[in-house]
């Protein structure tokens, strides 16, 4: 297939290239050719007065909150799979509006990372999410409410070095959330969250 519009701009330059046709191939761009050029027999698709870029990158953002006036209440509020719907909506959403990379840095019960094998399935188009899973932080802090709440630190001893012992702080999980904190940081992801300031 063929893709002919007005201009690009691929970003490398800040020229736009003019009349250019994108090559696609089982859905990926295989070349691009400024001569206005079109090979005998393949689909060519015209979007005219348009111009062409690269998808954008959204690298911050939450696909669980909402725009509301209270997107934390509306969060405490859905169940798993309400959730799950309205971040799918957010997620077309910012399809639509050109972004092909969401890097989602916090939800709950890892409703992201579910999303994000939805997409890759091919059930339906979407973004590609980078996932992070819900946020390590402490009680009460920067988004604790999304189940990653881990507490307390204590110091252990390590081999002296130099004759002087050497402390390091030692992340503590309280007792009751250990065996869900392990399992979170054991589940591959490509990136972990840490709120270390609360």
């Amino acid at each position: 297939m063929l893709i002919t519009a007005r201009g690009l701009f691929d970003g490398r330059t800040p020229q736009v290239l003019a009349d250019p046709v994108v090559e696609v191939a089982d859905g990926r761009i295989v070349g691009v050719r400024a001569d206005g050029s079109r090979a005998r027999g393949m689909d060519v698709l015209d979007l005219g007065d348009a111009t062409l870029l690269p998808g954008l990158i959204d690298v911050h953002q939450h696909l669980a909150f909402d725009a509301s006036s209270d997107p934390v209440a509306r969060i405490q509020s859905d169940d798993d799979a309400t959730l799950l719907l309205r971040m799918r909506l957010a997620a077309r959403r910012a399809l639509a509006a050109g972004i092909t990379t969401i890097r989602d840095l916090g939800d709950r019960n890892y409703l992201s990372l579910t999303l994000r094998d939805w997409f890759r399935s091919g059930a339906e188009i979407g973004p590609r999410i980078i996932a992070s899973g819900p946020p390590i932080t402490v009680t009460g802090g920067h988004c604790w409410f999304l189940g990653g709440a881990a507490d307390g630190v204590e110091f252990s001893s390590v081999p002296a070095i130099s004759g002087r012992a050497v402390t390091r702080p030692v992340t503590r999980i309280r007792r009751r959330q250990a065996s869900r904190s392990r399992a979170r940081l054991r589940r591959p992801r490509p990136a972990n969250r840490i709120r270390a300031s609360g």
